[in-house]
């Protein structure tokens, strides 16, 4: 009897303090845009890119911006790195190939898009910010702390990410036996 009065008690303590953690917006630029959790359709010759970063401080805003852009220049290089796999397998058909582990071209993908990732940071650009402050409670003894939520809509224009798709694949297709 004693363990199980034990037990319950335990257990209905770790309830307690576990049940006090969450996350709880506090502040936000604005309502929050649909381009935060829905990509946009490219337009007008232009694709979007949404990238999000973590700070922990309003102080460094500037580099909660600077690592959403450069989070949005990653999806814009994953991206780029798919297409160029897609019209590789188209041609190849080596869908088998990648099955069995063997991804020798695929792996030269990665490789010439970290090359051309400069260009990709330098032609992606800013067309609006949004941030969210949250207030985090690890639990009900632990200090509830803030952190801020950075999102940035990137636009890349076609004709670059067009270039970006020519040449890696073809920097791919010349390093293939």
């Amino acid at each position: 009897m004693k363990t199980q009065v034990c037990c319950l008690v335990v257990v209905g303590a770790a309830v307690l303090l576990s049940g006090c953690a969450g996350e709880t917006l506090v502040d936000a630029t604005g309502p929050r845009p649909t381009w935060v959790m829905t990509p946009l359709e490219p337009e007008d010759g232009v694709r979007f890119y949404v990238g999000m970063a973590v700070v922990r401080s309003v102080l460094e805003e500037r580099e909660g911006r600077r690592r959403a852009l450069a989070n949005a220049a990653e999806r814009a290089a994953s991206s780029v790195a798919e297409e160029v796999r897609a019209q590789i397998r188209e041609e190849t058909g080596s869908e088998g190939a990648v099955a069995s582990g063997e991804d020798r071209p695929f792996a030269s993908i990665r490789d010439q898009v970290e090359v051309h990732s400069r260009e990709i940071i330098r032609g992606i650009l800013p067309k609006e910010y949004y941030y969210e402050r949250w207030r985090i409670r690890p639990g009900l003894l632990a200090p509830s702390f803030e952190r801020y939520k950075y999102h940035v809509l990137a636009a890349f224009p076609e004709s670059e990410y067009e270039r970006l798709v020519t040449g890696v694949a073809g920097a791919v297709r010349s390093k293939d036996p």
